[in-house]
């Protein structure tokens, strides 16, 4: 959102961070969570989500987000996204975020 911001400025932007959350909770189940956990990321909780799924869900997502540009008061913006998964079995997450107190 940082390109968003400094190219069409941060109304836009927060318009582009709205929908883009939008989005993201259009595509998940009702008790997935899903939080903003920095500037350009977003953590999805999915409980009871083998690999497999979370990788269908995740390209449903992908889909969602960047199926048509945002439209904002600076003009339509395009976005796009990239998405990695982890579970129990496969668990990559261990470097993703930080678990220090």
């Amino acid at each position: 959102f940082k390109r968003v911001n400094d190219t069409f400025g941060h109304p836009a932007g927060d318009d582009a961070l709205r929908s883009v959350a939008g989005r993201i909770f259009s595509s998940v189940r009702v008790y997935d969570s899903v939080g903003r956990y920095g500037g350009e990321e977003f953590l999805i909780i999915l409980p009871d989500c083998g690999i497999e799924n979370a990788r269908i869900l995740s390209e449903r997502i992908r889909e969602r987000v960047c199926m048509k540009p945002i439209k904002t008061g600076a003009g339509n913006i395009p976005v796009t996204l990239s998405l990695g998964a982890a579970t129990d079995e496969h668990p990559v997450a261990d470097g993703i975020v930080d678990r220090r107190p």
